[in-house]
Formats: structure tokens, sequence, C-alpha cells
């Protein structure tokens, strides 16, 4: 019976020893005033995104910009989410994961009208 204990607290051990190393290189790399930054620029380039769609300029004028809402928005709003939740109350960091949040939702709103452009 014991040795099955074991095996299911070894895998929660081994994550919350990884769970401290990720929080030691994002306390380092990722501040809360770098992190704001970050989404202040990925929140203004999927509403970039989003008022090419709308105005029905030339896509080529937001390509540059739709890995940042695809890939950077939502990890910026999880991991600024994510240390608001573990460090506690900050400001600057309930500021990104909203503004990153709400790029996210430009840019899924931009891929919308896209996709409703071509099906209508």
């Amino acid at each position: 019976m014991k040795g099955n204990t074991l095996k299911i607290v070894g895998p929660a051990i081994a994550l919350e020893a990884f769970d401290r190393k990720v929080r030691a290189i994002m306390r380092w790399s990722v501040t809360p005033t770098v992190a704001l930054i970050a989404s202040i620029i990925a929140c203004i380039s999927c509403a970039w995104i989003l008022a090419v769609v709308i105005a029905g300029w030339p896509r080529s004028w937001a390509s540059a910009f739709v890995v940042i809402g695809l890939l950077i928005s939502p990890a910026l709003a999880f991991v600024s989410a994510r240390e608001l939740w573990r460090s506690g109350w900050d400001l600057r960091l309930l500021l990104a994961a909203v503004l990153s949040a709400v790029g996210f939702a430009f840019w899924c709103t931009a891929l919308y009208f896209v996709i409703h452009a071509y099906v209508a």
C-alpha cells in the first residue's frame, strides 16, 4: 500500500520543485513592469489587427502582428494572472493580465470577422 502512495506523491513533489524553479526564473526575467509594458504593446498590436480587418485595409499591414496576438497575448495574460495569484496584489500585474486578455479578445474578434467574411 505504501508503495502506491509514494508513486502518487512523487509526481506532486516533482511538480512542486518545478514550480519553484519556474517562479524563480519568472521573478528574475519577468518583472511586473516588463509584463505591463509587453502587455500594452500586445494590446495595441491586437487592436491594430482588429482595425485593419474592420476597415478592410490590406491584411499585409497587420501580418507582422499576428504572432504577437496569437502567442504573446495569451501567454502574458496567463503569466501575469499566475504571478498575481501567487505573489499577491499588484496593480501592474492586474493591468498586464487584463490588457493581455483584452488584446487576445481583439485578436479572436478579428479572426472571427475574417472567417465570417468568407462564410457570408
